[in-house]
């Protein structure tokens, strides 16, 4: 399976704490990762994961990418046709 994620920072488990600090690549975010949120404001949305082979050569121990999930947009239905009185089932 080919990996097309868009790995776009690295970050490093501190020692001794539950947190990774990371650092990000804002020049491989492109606006197709990015979405306007229902306040006006600009967002991309990023996983971070631990690498496979960690560290790495550089001390890296966590990988960040751009969450490419996108959920289904929501088509409005159209309403039932309401039965007048006179529709008798029978």
């Amino acid at each position: 399976m080919e990996n097309k994620r868009n790995f776009v920072g690295n970050g490093t488990r501190v020692e001794g704490y539950p947190l990774v600090n990371f650092s990000v690549n804002l020049s491989k975010i492109t606006s197709n990762d990015t979405f306007k949120g229902s306040d006006g404001n600009t967002y991309v949305k990023l996983t971070i994961g631990e690498k496979r082979e960690a560290p790495d050569q550089y001390g890296k121990t966590h990988s960040v990418w751009v969450d490419e999930y996108k959920p289904e947009e929501k088509t409005d239905a159209p309403a039932p046709a309401k039965q007048t009185a006179d529709a008798l089932p029978f």
